[in-house]
C-alpha cells in the first residue's frame, strides 16, 4: 500500500525538495549564459559606481561635516568592496571639495549615468526569472529604476549612520578606535542591510508576480555567498594583486575591481535564479521539466 497524501513532511522531504531545486536552478541558469550575464553586470557596475558614489558624496556634504561624508563613504564602500580593490577616499574628497561648483545638473547626470547598472540588473534578473521579457514595458522599467534608487539610497543612509549609532550606544565617539563590540555590531548590521538589498531586488526586479518566502530564501543564500566570496577574496587579494599587476600593469587596479563586480554579479544572479525556482517549485508545486521551460525554454524562442 502507498502512503497517504496528506502525510506529514518530514525534513528529509524538505531537504529533498531543496536540492532538487538548487540542482534545477544551476542548470537553468547556467543554460541562461550565467557568466555572459554577469560580466555584463560588471561592466555597467563599474561605469555607474563612481557617478554614484560622487552624487552620494555631494549631497551628503550638505547635510553633515564633509570630513565625515568622505570618512563614512569610504568606510561604506571598504564594507562591501574589499579593501585594496579601490581607493574611493581621494575620489570622495575632491567631489566634497567642489561642492560649491557642482551645480544641479552636473548632479543629475552623475544619477543619470549611474542608473545605467539598474537596467542592466532588470533585463539579468529577468533573464534568470520565470519571467517572459516580451510582456516587459519601458513604463514598468523606469518604476523599478526609481525604485531601486531610492532603495540604494535609504540603504546608504541607514548603513552610513549605523556606525555613529552604535558608537554612541556604546558610549564611543568618532574620533575613538572602534571597541570589538562596536565592530561585531556594525558588521552584523551591515550583513542585514546586504540581505534587505538582496530581498527587495529580487520581490521587486523581475517581472510579475513574486513571492516574499521565496525571495527572502534567495536573499539569504545571495548573502551567504556575498559574504564568503569577500572574505575568500580578502585572503587571495595579496596572490592575485601580484599577478594582475604582472599581467595588466598600470591597468590591474581595474581589472581587480571588474573581477570583483563579476563575482558579485554571479551572487547576484545566482539568488535571483533561486528564488524564481523556490516559487516555481516549491509554492506553486510545479516539476523541473516546467521549471525549465519557464526559465528556459521559452526563452530560445
Amino acid at each position: 500500500m502507498g502512503e497517504p497524501a496528506d502525510r506529514p513532511r518530514t525534513g528529509r522531504d524538505w531537504l529533498r525538495d531543496i536540492e532538487r531545486v538548487v540542482r534545477q536552478s544551476a542548470r537553468d541558469v547556467w543554460a541562461n549564459n550565467l557568466m555572459e550575464l554577469a560580466a555584463a553586470l560588471a561592466f555597467y557596475a563599474v561605469l555607474s559606481l563612481f557617478p554614484l558614489l560622487l552624487a552620494a558624496a555631494v549631497a551628503a556634504s550638505y547635510v553633515v561635516e564633509p570630513a565625515w561624508a568622505v570618512d563614512r563613504l569610504t568606510q561604506l564602500l571598504e564594507a562591501f568592496v574589499p579593501v585594496g580593490v579601490v581607493d574611493a577616499e581621494p575620489i570622495v574628497g575632491a567631489a566634497v571639495e567642489a561642492q560649491g561648483r557642482v551645480g544641479l545638473f552636473a548632479f543629475g547626470a552623475w544619477v543619470f549615468a549611474g542608473r545605467r547598472i539598474l537596467g542592466a540588473l532588470v533585463t539579468a534578473l529577468d533573464r534568470v526569472s520565470d519571467v517572459d521579457q516580451r510582456r516587459e514595458t519601458w513604463r514598468r522599467r523606469l518604476l523599478v529604476e526609481a525604485v531601486l534608487l531610492a532603495g540604494i539610497g535609504s540603504l546608504a543612509v541607514a548603513a552610513l549612520s549605523a556606525g555613529t549609532l552604535l558608537g554612541l550606544f556604546w558610549g564611543t565617539s568618532g574620533g575613538e578606535e572602534r571597541s570589538p563590540a562596536v565592530s561585531v555590531a556594525t558588521g552584523l548590521l551591515h550583513a542585514l542591510l546586504l540581505l534587505s538589498a538582496f530581498y527587495v531586488i529580487y520581490a521587486v526586479v523581475p517581472h510579475g508576480e513574486r513571492v516574499r518566502r521565496a525571495a527572502l530564501a534567495g536573499a539569504v543564500v545571495a548573502t551567504g555567498l556575498f559574504l564568503v566570496a569577500r572574505a575568500l577574496f580578502l585572503v587571495a587579494v595579496d596572490t592575485i594583486w601580484a599577478s594582475f599587476d604582472l599581467i595588466y600593469g598600470p591597468l590591474a587596479l581595474g581589472a581587480l575591481l571588474l573581477l570583483w563586480a563579476w563575482y558579485v554579479g554571479l551572487v547576484v544572479l545566482v539568488g535571483g535564479s533561486l528564488a524564481s525556482h523556490a516559487k516555481v517549485m516549491l509554492v506553486e508545486g510545479k516539476s523541473a521539466a516546467e521549471a525549465e521551460r519557464r526559465h528556459v525554454a521559452h526563452k530560445a524562442t
